[in-house]
């Protein structure tokens, strides 16, 4: 029987601005040897997803993919658009509430299916304002803002023995990743970025953990 991983983000998840549309879900994937006898993959990242709108989701999407007793693992990414500015200087929502989020989120969602944890990502400042088509709005995002959704998220995933991989400290300072950003948009990268994105995670303890375990 395969295993299947769920992943349940917003855009960066779901692979905006990737030219093969993979994300780093995808390209992930292609990492594992033999992933199609070994993996069933599903990409559950929508475009705007604030970690409201995860919470009103996970539930359903994670049951109907992965029922009770099925062999596999949740990998949840949250935060960089809970933390986009408006023009006006209000956030789409603010730091206490994504954290009150998070918590119930995973704090459920461990207690039912082993659960890894992935931060938000760096953005590429210059190019901001970015424009969102599906607000109809144009938002800002901060560097220091969603540094400080990344610290804050791994104290709660230590909290709730969580496995939580900073994604943000690991891209902050990676040249594929910067270079990647900047040539698009300043918030999703190029493939080239993703798959920078994916051989961090693809180097993370808890990753190899889960996929050593399935096979």
């Amino acid at each position: 029987m395969t295993a299947v991983v769920c992943f349940i983000g917003a855009s960066t998840a779901a692979g905006a601005g990737d030219e093969e549309g993979l994300g780093w879900p995808g390209r992930l994937r292609r990492m594992i040897p033999h992933a199609e006898d070994r993996f069933t993959f599903y990409n559950l990242g929508i475009r705007s997803n604030t970690s409201a709108m995860i919470a009103a989701r996970w539930r359903r999407e994670t049951h109907a993919r992965l029922g009770e007793g099925a062999p596999g693992w949740v990998m949840l990414t949250m935060g960089n658009n809970d933390a986009a500015e408006f023009e006006d200087g209000g956030l789409r929502a603010p730091l206490a509430e994504t954290l009150a989020n998070a918590r119930a989120i995973l704090g459920e969602c461990s207690k039912l299916r082993r659960t890894l944890w992935v931060g938000p990502t760096p953005v590429d400042e210059a190019k901001m304002p970015f424009y969102s088509a599906q607000l109809g709005r144009n938002l800002t995002f901060r560097n220091a803002r969603l540094r400080e959704f990344a610290q804050r998220f791994a104290e709660i995933a230590a909290q709730l023995n969580v496995p939580y991989f900073d994604l943000f400290a690991a891209l902050e300072n990676d040249p594929e990743w910067g270079r990647s950003v900047s040539q698009n948009d300043g918030l999703h990268p190029r493939g080239a970025g993703y798959e920078a994105a994916a051989r961090h995670i693809a180097g993370w303890d808890a990753w190899q953990a889960e996929v050593a375990g399935a096979g």
